[in-house]
């Protein structure tokens, strides 16, 4: 007997079941996130988070305890919101963060069920959940300190109410929630403003389709995209009057784009940070003095497109290329080894068994979605899905395609997959053969191709995590553990300028100055203009006494990168240390004037201030560099300290209090409280 398409609605006790199995899949989605937290909690980088979670994770922490958010616009605004309440509810505690996306992530497996059982019917969205609750590059990255989680949560509400909106009593209510939804995931990555208006036009073509009133399903549609304005538009006002010129949401958009679109980077997953990274940053300050954020990304749009004008067909080629990676079953972590992260997470590990295929693989679920993209009538729900695709693929091969920016995408084509499945048994059980052959030798061929690496990815694995490792073993004082991990990244890597610098920094730390300036040298070898080198190689020769070559070397980073403020700093530290305080104070200034926005450079003008006999004034500026920076341990040391010599004993133990409280381990923060109690033994 022929196998019926089964019913988007059916009865009440059949949708009962389905909704009861659907909390169960839901509970296993979450058991199964939350065993992967408890085992992640043995890797050292649990609660060392790098690279964009890093940045996240800091501008979390400050915002969390009172202090400004960040205002470079470089990147959308509301993961780091969203930490940060985490962090204010339960401290600075990753563990909190973790299980709460865990959560998030569940939530979204059961918006995989409900879209899939909306738009195909009961067996589909069940089956749908299940593969969304095994799918382990979701468990990833729910897992870890990075927006994805967020955006995609927000883009799977959005489209679960859009596709509910045709056949509500209040559709206009209901699409102006959409929008809004929509909205709050540009603030997370503003590239769903490209799916907007493909879901505001399907929007009014299915309101006008179901006999609805025009005017409603024009207002419908209004409101939809008074809902997503609602969202971005204050966003955008507040940078625009931060930066002073418009700038939209975030300004990283023309970086990368460049570089997806130019020969010369790896257009395919981004770049390592480090030197190329920095390399790149400093490109538009040939041709644009001291340059915006908003206007550095114009300059890289500019130089994309002229590229591309000028090679129409490598550009062609890079396309291509870049379709080919989109649908692949190879996953491209470029900043992670995921290899590293199986060790730690039995989870992981049975999941994605032999990489890069293990359970439920992309270059699985992507064959058999195209093949119900191509079988299935795009009408409806479907439609709206198969615009989300659509959109997905647009919006990543555009710039450059990495696992995590295509993810988004995955819970759709999840449920186009598990519909490509149950179109298959359908034709055979219909005796359909011919169309159940091409059918399932299309899907085959498609499984085959896509899961065939011809492109090397070696360089993405290996060398970076021993290189983070020892940073993270490092900042915990195990200094012999750390060298290891240093020596080793450079084994992998002969020409790695961070490992080179970050050992140089250790062996400074562990007062073996020639040993230091060894790695510094060999780093500035491998990369001439590593400013932050230049800037080490000045504190070293400071620590000799060697001011003038001290000096040399934080002048040559200021040559290199002019608005270094660090080095107007140490240059300040050189002639405070020479008693000339004028001086320092005027270099300190400058730095302030280049980046005003960082606490240091108002904390050492301080200090400069306490110097030339004016405690008043340095307790401003100490004032200033914490309201940039709540967590700023020294300058609220200071401030205490200050406050106390001045009299001012309540507020001075209020400030002692704080630092203790945010730096609880801080051995100087400790003995200088008991210093001032009186309880110094």
């Amino acid at each position: 007997m022929p196998i019926e398409r089964q019913s988007k609605s059916g009865d009440k006790a059949q949708n009962g079941v389905f909704y009861r199995w659907l909390v169960f899949v839901g509970a296993l989605a979450l058991l199964v996130r939350l065993v992967h937290v408890g085992e992640m909690r043995s890797s050292p980088f649990f609660e060392a988070p790098y690279i964009d979670a890093m940045e996240y994770d800091s501008a979390a922490w400050v915002m969390a305890n009172g202090g400004h958010p960040p205002e470079d616009t470089a990147q959308a605004p509301l993961y780091p919101l969203f930490l940060s309440l985490v962090y204010r509810i339960f401290g600075h505690s990753y563990l909190a963060a973790r299980v709460i996306q865990s959560l998030i992530g569940t939530g979204n497996v059961v918006m995989v069920g409900l879209l899939g059982f909306w738009v195909f019917g009961r067996g589909a969205g069940l089956s749908a959940a299940v593969v969304a609750s095994l799918y382990w590059p979701f468990i990833f990255f729910e897992t870890e300190l990075l927006r994805e989680v967020l955006f995609i949560n927000f883009n799977l509400l959005g489209l679960c109410i859009l596709i509910r909106t045709p056949g509500t009593k209040k559709p206009v209510l209901w699409s102006f929630l959409a929008g809004l939804c929509f909205g709050l995931s540009a603030l997370t990555r503003e590239s769903i403003l490209l799916f907007v208006p493909l879901a505001a036009g399907w929007l009014g073509w299915g309101l006008r389709k179901g006999d609805q009133e025009r005017k409603k399903a024009s207002f419908a549609v209004v409101l939809l995209l008074a809902g997503t304005a609602a969202a971005v538009v204050p966003i955008v006002i507040g940078n625009t009057v931060s930066e002073g010129e418009l700038t939209f949401i975030s300004t990283q958009g023309g970086l990368n784009f460049y570089i997806g679109n130019n020969s010369e980077m790896r257009h395919f997953s981004g770049l390592q940070p480090g030197a190329e990274w920095f390399r790149l940053l400093r490109l538009p300050e040939g041709d644009l003095e001291f340059p915006t954020p908003a206007q550095r990304s114009g300059w890289y749009f500019r130089k994309a497109f002229g590229w591309i004008a000028g090679n129409p067909i490598r550009w062609g080629g890079l396309v291509v290329e870049k379709l080919w990676l989109f649908w692949t079953g190879l996953e491209l972590f470029p900043n992670h080894d995921i290899e590293y992260y199986r060790n730690h997470s039995m989870i992981l590990s049975l999941l994605s068994l032999n990489m890069p295929l293990g359970i439920f693989p992309f270059g699985l679920l992507g064959p058999l979605a195209l093949f119900a993209l191509l079988a299935t009538r795009r009408e409806g729900g479907t439609l709206l899905l198969a615009l989300y695709v659509l959109y997905m693929l647009v919006s990543v091969v555009a710039f450059h395609v990495r696992s995590r920016y295509r993810l988004p995408v995955v819970p759709v084509l999840v449920c186009f997959a598990v519909e490509g499945c149950f179109h298959l048994i359908r034709l055979k059980c219909e005796k359909r053969i011919r169309e159940f052959w091409i059918g399932l030798c299309g899907v085959l061929a498609g499984v085959l191709m896509l899961n065939v690496s011809l492109f090397e990815t070696a360089w993405a694995k290996g060398f970076t995590t021993p290189f983070y490792l020892g940073a993270r073993l490092a900042g915990e004082g195990k200094t012999m553990q750390a060298e290891e991990q240093f020596l080793l990244a450079l084994e992998l890597k002969p020409e790695f300028p961070e490992a080179r610098q970050e050992l140089g920094r250790l062996y400074f730390n562990n007062g073996d100055l020639d040993r230091a300036e060894e790695q510094y040298l060999k780093a500035l070898e491998a990369w001439p203009d590593f400013v932050q080198v230049n800037y080490n190689l000045g504190i070293l020769e400071r620590k000799r006494g060697n001011r003038s070559e001290a000096e040399r070397q934080f002048k040559r980073a200021l040559e290199v990168d002019p608005q270094y403020s660090r080095a107007l700093v140490a240059i300040g530290n050189l002639r405070a240390d020479e008693g000339n305080f004028d001086e320092a104070l005027k270099a300190c200034l400058m730095a302030v004037e280049l980046e005003p926005k960082r606490a240091v450079n108002h904390f050492r003008v301080g200090q400069i201030e306490y110097g030339l006999g004016r405690p008043k004034e340095a307790l401003d500026r100490y004032f200033y560099a914490l309201q940039l920076n709540p967590i700023f341990w020294q300058a609220r040391l200071a401030c205490a300290c200050l406050l106390n010599e001045l009299g001012k004993n309540k507020m001075a133990r209020d400030n002692y209090l704080e630092v203790i409280r945010l730096h609880p381990k801080n051995e100087t923060v400790r003995r200088a409280y008991e210093i001032f109690t009186g309880d110094e033994k």
